[in-house]
């Protein structure tokens, strides 16, 4: 999908629409517990990119990784 939105506008822009959606929902959750309104943008993208490429890694201990992951991304500092 993300190949053909690099190529296709009308694939871009609902690809667009759909990650704008996605990271607004992200960040709102992240505001919500406690992450200040200031980096909660940032960390909402690293969330983001997290969920769509952490099942792809090879030989990782990821329940591990995605615990490490959360705490971080809901550390207030």
């Amino acid at each position: 999908m993300r190949l053909w939105g690099r190529q296709d506008p009308r694939a871009a822009s609902v690809l667009q629409e759909i990650d704008s959606l996605r990271l607004s929902y992200i960040r709102k959750l992240l505001e919500e517990s406690s992450v200040p309104p200031q980096i909660a943008p940032a960390r909402a993208v690293l969330a983001y990119c997290y969920m769509r490429v952490s099942r792809s890694l090879v030989g990782q201990n990821l329940d591990r990784a995605t615990a490490d992951m959360c705490e971080q991304l809901l550390s207030a500092k």
